[in-house]
C-alpha cells in the first residue's frame, strides 16, 4: 500500500472539507456535482435521510442531558467544560448534515471513458470503462473484511451492483492511502438501470441514458 506525503494528505483533507462544506448550497439550489456536462449520475443516498436524522436526534438528545443532568457547578474550574462538551455536541450535529447534503450532491459518475466513485465528497477510484468487464445488479450483505475488493455499499454495508474489472484499479481512501482491487460492489439507488447505463456505454451504443434519478429520503 503506497502513502500520500504528508503535505499532500493535508492538502486533499482541506478540499474534502471545503466541498463538504459547500454540499448544503448545492443542495438548496438542487443540483449536484459533475465533472463535465455529458457525465451521468448514479444516485447512492436513498434513505439516508432518516438514518441522519435519527442519528441528528439521538445526538441532539445526549448533548442535552449531558448539559442539564452532569453537575458542572461541582467541577470548580472546570465548568467551562460544560460548553466546551455542548460545543462539541453542536459539532457533530452539524457534521451529520454535512455528510447527508455531500451524499445527496455527490453522486457517482459515469463518464465517457471512467466511473468515477465517490463516497460523500471524497472520490474514492476512478474506473477505466476500458478496466471493466460486466455491471450486475448482485444483493450482497455487509462483506467480511476483503482487501481485493472495494466496498462501496448504504449505510448498512448492503450492495447491490458488482462491477467486473478485467485488471485491478488502483483506489485511494480520504487520508491518501493507496491499494489495489480486482472487483468493485456498490449500493445505489436504482442497480438496474446503472447496470443498463454502464453496459450500454461498454457496448458503445452512443450517450447511456439517465439512471433512475430519484430523490434521497
Amino acid at each position: 500500500m503506497s502513502r500520500a506525503p504528508h503535505g499532500t494528505r493535508a492538502a486533499r483533507l482541506v478540499r474534502l472539507g471545503l466541498r463538504q462544506a459547500g454540499a448544503p448550497a448545492a443542495l438548496v439550489r438542487g443540483r449536484v456535482h459533475r465533472e463535465g456536462a455529458g457525465d451521468v449520475v448514479v444516485p447512492y443516498a436513498a434513505g439516508s435521510g432518516a438514518t441522519c436524522a435519527a442519528l441528528a436526534v439521538a445526538a441532539a438528545v445526549e448533548a442535552a442531558a449531558v448539559h442539564l443532568a452532569v453537575p458542572w457547578e461541582r467541577l470548580g474550574g472546570w465548568a467551562w467544560t460544560q460548553w466546551a462538551a455542548l460545543g462539541a455536541s453542536v459539532c457533530g450535529l452539524v457534521w451529520v448534515y454535512l455528510w447527508w447534503a455531500a451524499l445527496r450532491v455527490h453522486p457517482h459518475l459515469l463518464r465517457d471513458d471512467e466511473l468515477v466513485l465517490r463516497a460523500g465528497a471524497a472520490v474514492v477510484a476512478r474506473v477505466p470503462l476500458a478496466a471493466v468487464a460486466a455491471a450486475t445488479p448482485r444483493r450482497r450483505g455487509a462483506p467480511a473484511a476483503d482487501r481485493g475488493r472495494l466496498v462501496l455499499g448504504g449505510l448498512g454495508g448492503d450492495t447491490n451492483l458488482d462491477l467486473e474489472l478485467v485488471a485491478p484499479v488502483a483506489v485511494r481512501d480520504v487520508r491518501g492511502r493507496e491499494r489495489r482491487v480486482a472487483a468493485v460492489s456498490l449500493g445505489v439507488d436504482d442497480p438496474a438501470a446503472a447496470a443498463r447505463a454502464i453496459t450500454a456505454a461498454l457496448e458503445g451504443r452512443g450517450a447511456p441514458g439517465p439512471v433512475g434519478v430519484r430523490p434521497a429520503r
